[in-house]
């Protein structure tokens, strides 16, 4: 095997760092500016659009992943809420889904991450992330 064989692409490097135990994704998602799409909320609102992912299960992970001590993290529980999805393209099939919401201060943003489960599946997650800068400067 040739030493250019063995080399690996920036996309493998990629996952296998997401896979360490020591990854931060918060870190992760929060110097990703191509994936932070600007919304024309007046609060500067960004959503998160998950560019740098061409898997089909759109999740970071939660609060409770990393080791932030000095982050205050207000969460619901998923008892909270739940909501019945229609799937049309499945002649109308009704899907329980359980909802938690995370809210933080971390770098100079507000973040709100809502994370959706499948009731009866609770390893299916796809994650909605916003953040709002704490400084807001109107051009």
């Amino acid at each position: 095997m040739e030493k250019k064989d063995k080399l690996e692409t920036i996309d493998e490097l990629y996952k296998k760092a997401r896979m360490a135990d020591n990854f931060d994704w918060l870190d992760d998602i929060h110097r990703k500016t191509d994936c932070w799409e600007k919304t024309s909320c007046p609060m500067m609102t960004e959503i998160f659009n998950y560019a740098d992912d061409n898997g089909y299960n759109e999740q970071r992970g939660y609060m409770g992943d990393v080791e932030y001590n000095e982050i205050k993290t207000i969460r619901t529980n998923s008892d909270d809420l739940s909501v019945d999805r229609v799937e049309p393209h499945m002649d109308g099939m009704i899907s329980t889904w359980d909802v938690d919401v995370e809210i933080f201060v971390y770098k100079d943003y507000i973040y709100t991450i809502s994370s959706e489960h499948i009731n009866d599946a609770q390893t299916f997650t796809c994650q909605s992330i916003t953040r709002r800068p704490l400084t807001i400067t109107y051009t």
